[in-house]
């Protein structure tokens, strides 16, 4: 999330598309609880991590997704500038191997 993708949504759609492709994830990963942990992490000017869905939770229901895809667009729209793009991909390949897991 960022105050860039807030301000360019009017003219592509980025923010929008960006919580389908959330609310996409989450739909396709009900009923693989089992096989699958994912999480959902953001960032903006203001620093890293940004939590909003975290590893172990199960898939949420319609109205917690709906509550993530809110909070999704208050993160953008209250977001400071700044860019921290390469220390959230860090801190996410850092974050993600910390628990054992078959592939990462």
């Amino acid at each position: 999330t960022s105050a860039s993708m807030a301000r360019g949504n009017g003219f592509d759609a980025r923010l929008d598309r960006m919580a389908q492709s959330v609310v996409l994830v989450m739909e396709a990963m009900r009923g693989f609880e089992d096989k699958f942990d994912y999480s959902f992490v953001g960032h903006s000017g203001s620093g890293v991590p940004l939590d909003i869905l975290g590893f172990g939770s199960k898939p949420p229901s319609k109205d917690k997704a709906r509550d993530i895809i809110e909070t999704l667009y208050s993160l953008s729209v209250s977001a400071s500038q700044g860019d921290n793009t390469l220390i959230a991909a860090e801190w996410a390949v850092t974050s993600i191997t910390q628990e054992e897991a078959d592939d990462y």
